[in-house]
This record gives structure tokens, sequence and C-alpha cells, in this order.
């Protein structure tokens, strides 16, 4: 018993030091952060029982999601075909660890059965089509795209049902039933998750490559999205750039063919129309009058895209170093090192800014076409400043070989964004100044302090390209 404890803890830490650093911060600290948001309402509204209980799901929540997220990913690494095949029991290990921590945690969950009149037995449906729908798509698996969709067209209706289907989940015992289903439908879905080898364990890591993008290289998504059609367009580009000798959009080129205007466009354009989607089914649901009142946010998400979109840039520097020693001795780039890297600097940043431009000029005409007045547009026209200061994170020193990481930025970004609306409300508070366009102004301030000091050690650094260099 104690080597299969032994074998369990070896594999579950061996799992989690092949996920991402980005990931494993956002776990740790996204928990937190979403616990205290939530439990200190529910604490004020529904008193400390209520607390106690939103804690406990809350605690296995977390557990969930490292599964899901961190050890899932990180196992099927270690359950390579060669693995599977030849290190003794290690497949079987991580189905029995898999199955028990997914188990352990739903237990937890559905204990509140016993300490609430909510619907437990709803919601544990809904959590084991996420984790198994997600982990079988992180595998490679047909089924984990249906379940997940599943879950989401759930989520919608899962307030619209009737009081008697959710009581007629609620029972503890009724409970204990449904979590022994779910048990084994874990169990089958884990052993498809880790295959022994063989033709569909060489499938499923193919299906895998093409959906997952690996750090510093292009998205298979978008590119099998955009087709010939994109890639043309980034081929004219380049051979446009090439004849007219623009030095600002050739040093750009050696980031590789991943990030380029048409492939900003056909981001936003999908996301846009998501959005739109939403927006339809949210008014034929709710009526267009609740969808006024909140048309705001659905266009404000669009700032997800150019956040995303300026933090791979900055991992996309170090993608190509032996195409970028060659760009240093095309005849339009400056020689010197500082004159280069300010060069660059510039470029990247203009980059992200494009990107920002778009997606707040999409987000502005969303809201308009929803029907919003100059207040809404205004309110929309902050959130996208709130953005900001994620431009600066490309401006860094890239000749040394430390790999960039997302957490910094974005802990740095949330941080500008709480401190510019707090500084919002408290001039609001003593002058009465609109709150969301001061913090608007304070994140264009920040944003051009940073902004600053980032093009300041770009030219302080060595030679950027080729990049990642030196220790």
């Amino acid at each position: 018993m104690n080597a299969r404890v032994n074998d369990y803890r070896v594999l579950w830490r061996a799992a989690l030091s092949h996920t991402s650093a980005f990931d494993s911060g956002i776990v740790r600290w996204g928990g937190l952060f979403i616990a205290i948001a939530i439990g200190a309402p529910v604490w004020y509204v529904q008193g400390l029982g209520a607390t106690m209980v939103l804690a406990w799901c809350m605690a296995w929540g977390v557990v969930l999601v490292t599964w899901t997220w961190r050890f899932i990913p990180g196992a099927l690494k270690l359950n390579s075909p060669a693995n599977a095949k030849l290190v003794p029991g290690v497949r079987r290990r991580l189905v029995e660890l898999a199955c028990l921590v997914w188990f352990v945690a739903m237990a937890g969950i559905a204990l509140t059965a016993y300490a609430s009149n909510g619907t437990v037995g709803m919601w544990l449906l809904w959590i084991m089509l996420c984790t198994v729908g997600s982990a079988l798509s992180a595998a490679g698996h047909q089924a984990g795209g249906a379940m997940i969709l599943v879950a989401c067209v759930g989520a919608v209706f899962l307030g619209d049902l009737s009081e008697s289907a959710h009581a007629t989940l609620s029972p503890p015992s009724i409970v204990a039933l449904v979590l022994l289903a779910c048990g084994g439908l874990i169990a089958v879905a884990v052993r498809a998750i880790f295959p022994e080898g063989g033709d569909r364990h060489w499938r499923m890591i193919e299906r895998r490559v093409r959906i997952i993008a690996e750090p510093g290289k292009p998205d298979p998504m978008l590119q099998a999205l955009a087709g010939a059609q994109s890639r043309g367009w980034y081929a004219a580009s380049l051979r446009r750039d090439c004849a007219r000798r623009d030095s600002r959009r050739l040093v750009l080129h050696a980031l590789g063919p991943a990030h380029h205007f048409g492939e900003l466009l056909l981001g936003l354009g999908l996301f846009a129309g998501v959005l739109l989607v939403l927006a339809i089914f949210t008014t034929w649901r709710t009526g267009g009058e609740a969808v006024r009142d909140i048309g705001w946010l659905f266009a404000s998400t669009l700032m997800f895209l150019p956040v995303a979109t300026t933090l791979r840039l900055n991992e996309l520097v170090g993608a190509y170093p032996d195409e970028q020693a060659l760009v240093r001795l095309a005849p339009a780039m400056p020689g010197a090192q500082a004159p280069f890297n300010h060069h660059l600097g510039r470029s990247l940043l203009l980059q992200a800014f494009m990107g920002w431009a778009l997606a707040t000029g999409t987000a502005l005409l969303l809201a308009a076409l929803g029907g919003a007045d100059a207040a809404t547009l205004a309110r929309v026209a902050s959130i996208c400043c709130l953005a900001l200061p994620i431009m600066e994170a490309p401006l860094r020193n890239h000749a040394l070989r430390a790999p960039s990481t997302v957490l910094g930025p974005l802990v740095l970004l949330g941080a500008s964004i709480g401190a510019s609306i707090a500084f919002g409300f408290a001039l609001r508070a003593v002058s009465g100044l609109p709150a969301m366009p001061v913090a608007a102004v304070a994140s264009l301030a920040i944003a051009a302090v940073a902004v600053m000091r980032g093009l300041r050690m770009m030219d302080a650094s060595p030679f950027a390209f080729p990049a990642r260099r030196m220790d």
C-alpha cells in the first residue's frame, strides 16, 4: 500500500511539473481571488453557514480545476506510447490516480447535499460534463468536444428548469446514485484518455497536435481556419515589405508567419461572431431591454483578444533565432545595438497597439449596433482603455535565455486595472467626476509610464536578435 501511495505521489508531481508556470499561477492565485470575490458578498447576504458551504465546494473545485488543466495534460505526456508499453505499471497507476482524485473531489462536492437545499445533483452532472469533456479534448478524443458543447448548452438552460426537476436530484440518496453513475463514467473516460500504445494512441496524439499549439509556434487551429487565403495574404505582405524595404514591418517577419494582420482579423472576426450569437440568444431568452442593459459587457469581452495576442507576441520573439540572426544583416536594419533594439521595441509596440485598436473599434461597433447610447459607448471605451498597460509586455530584454512568462504581465495588468478603478471611484467620491473615464485616464498614464520604461530597458539591453542566446 505504501508503495502504491508513493507511486501516486511521484506521478502527481511529475504530471504537474509538465504544465506551464502560467497555468499553475492561474490555478493558485485565480482560485483564491475568485473565492474572496464570491465569498465576501455571500457572507454579507446569506451569512456564515452559506459561506462555509461555498468555501468547501470551491476548495474541491480547485482540485478539479487542477486535475483538468494541470494533471491531465501533464499525465498525457507521461503516458507516451513508449511508456505505456515499456514502463511497468505506469499507465495503470495513471488511470487509478486520475479516477481517484476526480471521484474524491466530486464526492466532496456531493457532501454539501447534507448541508444545503441546493441543486447538488444537477451541478454534479454539469461539473462531470465540463471536467471529463475537457480532459477528453486535451487527450485528442472526439467525444470531448461534444461533452463540452452539451455542458455549455446545459449551463444556459440550467436556471430555466422547474423546481420539481431540481428537487428530483436534490435528496442525498439520489445525489449518491448520481455520484456512482458519474464514477462509472469517469472510469470509462480515463481509460480512453490513457490508451496503451497502438494505432489509436498515435491517432489521438496527432489530433492533439492539430488542435493545441506549442509555445512559440503558430496556432494550428488558426492556421486550419485561415486556409490558403490567409497564408496568401501573409506571403503578399512579405513580398510587399521586402520590395519597400519597410524596416518596421520586416523586423516583425523575423517572428514567423503566425502573427500578422490576417490572423488578427480572423481571430477578431471569430470572436465577434461568437459574441453576436450569444447576444442574439440572450435577446431571445430575456428580451431586448435586458441585452441593452448588459450589451456593453458583451462588447467589452473583445478586450480578451488584444491581451492574448500581445502576450503571444512576446513569446514569438524567441521562436525563430536562426532567421533573426539573418535579419540583422539586412541593409534596412540599424547596425548599432541601441537603435536596433529601439526599432524592434517600437515595431512590437505598434503591432500590439494595432490589435488593441482593432478590438476597441469592433467593441464600439458592436455596442452601437446593439442600441447603446453615448454613456454606454463611453463606458465601453473606458473599459478598453483599462487594457492598454498590457502593451508593455513585449518590451523586455529578449537576449536572455530565461523563458518568457505571461503570468507577470497579467498580474501587473490586474494591479493596474484595480489601481485605476480605485482611483476613479476615490476621485468621484471627492469631486463627483465619473469614475470610469477617470480610471481610463489613469490607465493611459500607467501605460505611458510602462511603455517608456520598457523602451528604455530595451535600449540598454544587448542586441535582441538572435533572441534567447545569453544565460
